[in-house]
């Protein structure tokens, strides 16, 4: 019986520094390729990866980030992130979030069978993502290396 498994990416929600209004910015992260045998010598093995999950902070207005998924040094495509506004915009109908800095996730599928898994994110637009954290949905195969 295989079971499913979450592995945390964690981020700096913080952000980047700030610049100036309207001023483009390259934002740029990638984590490391990871077997994810440093949490559990059992995740050693080959992998089917199933869903990303993306937390952020909201800020300012809506915008899109794009995830490339890396298996294996070999890229499975990219995946789109529609991260929302901080708050309601009018007009807008209740009941409505009116603002806040409360974590949001958002979850797409991933398609990809590998040993080790990695993310990268640019995000060259004047937004600012703030990202806490992303976890990796998988299921174990039972093939090791």
């Amino acid at each position: 019986m295989n079971a499913t498994h979450l592995i945390f990416l964690f981020f700096n929600a913080g952000g980047v520094t700030p610049v100036p209004a309207g001023t483009t910015y390259p934002f740029f992260l990638q984590t490391a390729p990871s077997d994810f045998s440093d949490i559990d010598k059992r995740f050693m093995g080959f992998k089917v990866f199933r869903y990303l999950h993306l937390e952020y902070v909201p800020t300012g207005a809506p915008f899109d980030v794009a995830v490339e998924i890396e298996i294996d040094g070999k890229s499975k495509g990219t995946v789109i992130f529609s991260v929302a506004a901080a708050g309601s915009v009018l007009p807008f109908t209740l009941p409505s979030v009116l603002g806040g800095a409360n974590l949001r996730r958002l979850t797409r599928t991933i398609v990809g069978e590998g040993h080790f898994f990695s993310l990268k994110i640019l995000e060259t637009g004047p937004n600012n993502p703030r990202l806490a954290r992303a976890f990796a949905e998988f299921d174990m195969t039972g093939v090791s290396r």
